[in-house]
């Protein structure tokens, strides 16, 4: 899916992506939940220079 984000991002059909998944922290814990999101970045000329991730997992 990063791929893919990535891709469309370069594309310039994309300019950002955010969205929830289940995230295993430590082996057989409950998942937590776990925000990802995904920004394209660009130079001053609007040449594509990258993207720039995070992800903050939320605990109980």
């Amino acid at each position: 899916m990063a791929e893919r984000l990535a891709g469309e991002m370069k594309a310039g059909s994309r300019d950002k992506a955010a969205f929830w998944i289940d995230l295993e922290m430590e082996k057989g814990e409950p998942k937590h939940k776990a925000s990802v999101e995904f920004y394209a970045l660009h130079g001053e000329d609007g040449k594509y220079l990258g993207c720039w991730s995070s992800l903050r997992a939320c605990r109980p």
